[in-house]
């Protein structure tokens, strides 16, 4: 019921709904609520409590939140134990602790000033003298070839240098197009992915373009070659484990580009997926190749939801259930083993970049348009992977069956850019994503709110986006450490986990 108008005089009733004249206490009834002396005690009561009100108000504000429970780490655990976890200790706390300790450079700066490295990946490796880790990347100025390097950090302060880092060699690799492999030349072309295999101990690169327009596939392995003057690690082909380079063709001899790759684990039969602008070829260590699209005819397209695959990634329980996605902004969902139209997709709507597992049955899903998200697929309405009639799609069509994310991250800026760097570190909960104004950003899985580091958010390069970020454990260290290659030169971020650092007293 609504308030009712206060009239001087006059008591209104509640229960009884009704108003009552305000009497002497000689006159009304004993223990009446319109009595003077009743209605005088309850203003009073009514005044002690606002003034109370008041008091605890003033105490309140006087009350400051300490500093300690500024900290990521000791505050966390102080909100523990008198409430509840905060959903981002773990993440907070790894960013907190994360420090700039250095860069390194492969190639002279004077001579390199202009290179720009397009893709990385960190992988660990034994020199022979003990346990080290070495960079392999693709840069803009060489697109056709990739090139390898050690790591110099310091196994006392942790940092990194250019003590050992000497400019390396080019190993050009062959292409094969002929049904027997022979090498024809060195023609150039374009790398588009390199991922590291534990399985073979081999560095898978695919590239979009080569003789004839085919996408392929290389797989090198690592020797490393040690000496005072030359640490490094050089590529060679290996002709045993699977062909130096393999022209994927399809069941029915199509030609295509390769856009990524995906490394199989042990568990699998497999030795890659490969994500071509015809969809996804299945790769063995034999170095057969087989296209899992569906082609009616010989020279026919395929169907518009399994075109420009531009990411790959497994189910991080069952290797045989593979995600992919690229422009068509549907996310299919396949069973190897079974038939393609077994498979299903789900809607995102936009065009996916990057894949990566959050958990068994959570991708975490970045694409155009600013968008970064992860979706629960157990929760996401799933269609049929594609229809037979090859109907031309329209975006306004797919409104309606459009998945919702269960986290977004409203922060992440990428409008146009699909070679952009990104990685997902599953320990701590964070997400290192380059922005296309040539930042990088760290995100919480678990909340979708972009993670304060100091340096970090003060990385930038005026060239154009950042295209190779990596996270990578050190042997003997417990937390990742963060690789971002910016302006020619890479850059190396560590947990320094509180302990003091001269070198890290500048602000």
């Amino acid at each position: 019921m609504a308030p009712q108008r206060e009239i001087p005089g006059f008591y209104w009733d509640e229960e009884k709904g009704r108003y009552f004249k305000v009497e002497s206490s000689k006159t009304a009834p004993a223990a009446a609520a319109w009595s003077s002396d009743s209605v005088k005690k309850r203003k009073l009561d009514v005044a002690a409590t606002a003034e109370q009100s008041r008091r605890l108000a003033l105490v309140k504000n006087r009350i400051k939140r300490s500093k300690a429970l500024n900290h990521p780490l000791m505050g966390g655990f102080f909100v523990r134990e008198y409430s509840e976890c905060p959903r981002d200790i773990n993440a907070s706390a790894y960013t907190h602790g994360l420090t700039d300790r250095g860069t390194f450079r492969v190639w002279n700066h004077d001579v390199r000033s202009n290179m720009c490295i397009k893709d990385m990946i960190v992988t660990p490796g034994d020199t022979g003298n003990g346990p080290c880790s070495s960079v392999h990347y693709w840069e803009s100025t060489c697109p056709g070839y990739v090139v390898s390097g050690l790591v110099p950090r310091s196994e006392e302060t942790g940092r990194v240098h250019n003590s050992y880092q000497q400019p390396l060699l080019f190993r050009s690799p062959y292409i094969s197009v002929q049904p027997r492999f022979q090498p024809v030349g060195l023609p150039t072309y374009t790398i588009s992915d390199i991922q590291f295999s534990e399985k073979t101990d081999l560095i898978l690169a695919t590239a979009r373009e080569g003789v004839h327009g085919c996408g392929l596939l290389a797989g090198f392995t690592r020797h490393p070659r040690v000496s005072p003057m030359n640490l490094r690690i050089r590529f060679t082909l290996d002709s045993q484990k699977v062909p130096a380079f393999r022209n994927l063709f399809g069941s029915a001899g199509v030609i295509y580009g390769a856009n990524t790759v995906c490394a199989a684990p042990a568990s699998s039969d497999y030795l890659c997926m490969v994500g071509t602008t015809l969809g996804l070829t299945l790769c063995t260590p034999q170095g057969d190749a087989h296209l899992t699209t569906p082609l009616s005819n010989v020279g026919s397209p395929s169907p518009w939801e399994f075109r420009d695959v531009f990411a790959v990634t497994l189910q991080a329980s069952n290797p045989n259930n593979v995600y992919f996605g690229g422009r068509p902004g549907v996310l299919l969902s396949s069973d190897i083993r079974q038939k393609p139209s077994a498979w299903s997709r789900i809607d995102v709507a936009y065009p996916i970049t990057h894949l990566k597992p959050v958990s068994e049955h959570q991708l975490l899903v970045s694409g155009l348009w600013n968008k970064l998200s992860v979706f629960d697929v157990r929760f996401s309405k799933a269609l049929p992977a594609y229809s037979s009639s090859q109907v031309k799609y329209k975006p306004s069509s797919r409104n309606a069956h459009r998945a919702a994310p269960v986290i977004s991250m409203p922060g992440y800026k990428n409008a146009a850019h699909i070679d952009i760097g990104l990685d997902y570190d599953k320990d701590t909960g964070t997400v290192a994503a380059a922005h296309d104004d040539g930042t990088i950003a760290l995100y919480s899985v678990r909340s979708g709110l972009r993670l304060p580091c100091r340096d970090v958010d003060q990385i930038h390069q005026e060239t154009g986006p950042i295209c190779g970020v990596h996270y990578h454990t050190f042997v003997g260290d417990k937390m990742p450490s963060l690789f971002v290659g910016d302006n020619g030169a890479f850059r190396v971020l560590s947990f320094k986990g509180g302990m003091d650092d001269p070198d890290d007293d500048q602000v």
